[in-house]
């Protein structure tokens, strides 16, 4: 190699470490940037065009990603990594069958050289054959996932989704995609209610959870109460599991004649419905979602909003309006005081009284009643 070729080659790779740099502060531009010109450089690097098919991908540059993949393959045509990432491009293209052969030919090349990360790839199979709604494979995937990693959370909820997708005749939509009422029965058995707004069956997909005044979060406590109601479920008490919630619980309370206890460690038994605004992945009302359990003799979960994956948010829910961060119209105060927090549950409660009554509940006892399969027995609830 001459002087100037090494020159080149070190320029190039000078590049591509500062792509990882720009990459890992999430700076995908810069990166996209800086692995164009290591390619540029150094053609006959397959690491380069994987990278730069990743930035470009991360840029939704599906042109650009598809090339430099085709020429990374062109140099390592059994790079696992490559073929994964590829197979992404096409599933975000909607290209199924493209992305199948890529997942296929990852496990057929390498896939006793992967490890535990051989689960991703079952688990994408899998996910793959429940679109298709061939259920024998994607179990075979999803155990082969579990085997391969015993922990993978989406494999283990996916075998659990199995036996509630069966119910359905055709629970996808021609692209793939799972409706959100379908999607939370079948992955976390847990019942979605909506907003005021739908019809609390066709939850409307990329929905914000941004409630825009008082008025609108009275609506989503007339829709809850109207369900209890509608249910027939009998409530001892009701708690919040997070601060925010505690005048929504308070105004909740009032509206069905039930107690509101602020602390979930003063619960003495009972059935008990507990209330968060948002949970997510993080667990942040987990916590006190024990203690309400530990506290009472059943306690049923339901959370306006859920952040993140459904089947990893801590708790899980068994009633939830939307799979989005929910908003409430007014900003957290950290100096907010006992009497600021029953002054809005009063608002709250003469709002929710003035809100005409929510017409979906009826549709919901029906729609429940046809598919039972929850991870949690409603029965216990039922009063009298």
């Amino acid at each position: 190699m001459d002087a100037e070729g090494f020159f080149a080659k070190l320029v190039a790779q000078q590049h591509y470490q500062g792509g990882l740099a720009h990459e890992q502060g999430g700076r995908w531009a810069e990166a996209l940037e800086a692995y164009r010109a290591a390619c540029a450089g150094d053609p006959q690097v397959s690491l380069y065009w994987l990278a730069r098919g990743t930035a470009a991908q991360r840029q939704r540059q599906w042109n650009e990603a598809a090339h430099a993949y085709r020429e990374a393959l062109a140099l390592a045509p059994a790079d696992p990594v490559v073929l994964y990432n590829q197979a992404l491009l096409f599933l975000a293209q909607g290209q199924r069958q493209p992305a199948r052969r890529n997942l296929e030919a990852v496990l057929r090349l390498k896939g006793e050289r992967l490890g535990d990360r051989a689960a991703l790839v079952h688990a994408r199979l899998g996910d793959l054959a429940l679109q298709d709604e061939d259920y024998q494979v994607a179990e075979t995937h999803l155990r082969q996932a579990l085997v391969r990693k015993p922990d993978d959370s989406y494999a283990t909820a996916a075998l659990q989704a199995l036996p509630r997708l069966r119910e359905f005749a055709a629970p996808y939509d021609q692209d793939g995609r799972l409706p959100a009422k379908i999607g939370i029965y079948a992955y976390c058995g847990a019942l979605l209610l909506g907003l005021p707004g739908d019809d609390g069956i066709t939850i409307p997909a990329g929905r914000t959870g941004q409630l825009d005044g008082h008025a609108a979060v009275a609506a989503v406590l007339r829709r809850l109460a109207d369900t209890v109601l509608a249910f027939r479920w009998r409530f001892d008490a009701l708690v919040p599991l997070d601060a925010p919630a505690w005048p929504l619980t308070l105004a909740l309370a009032h509206t069905l004649g039930i107690p509101a206890v602020r602390w979930p460690q003063s619960l003495q038994g009972g059935t008990v419905l507990a209330l968060a605004v948002t949970v997510t992945e993080t667990g942040e009302s987990d916590h006190a979602a024990r203690v309400a359990q530990e506290h009472s003799d059943a306690a049923l979960l339901c959370s306006l909003g859920l952040r993140g994956r459904p089947w990893q948010a801590r708790p899980q829910p068994h009633v939830l309006c939307v799979p989005t961060t929910v908003t409430l119209p007014w900003v957290a105060d950290t100096a907010a005081t006992a009497s600021d927090d029953q002054g809005l549950g009063r608002t709250l409660t003469d709002l929710t009284a003035r809100q005409p009554p929510d017409e979906t509940a009826a549709r919901q006892c029906a729609w429940y009643r046809e598919h039972c399969r929850l991870r949690f027995d409603l029965e216990r609830f039922r009063g009298p």
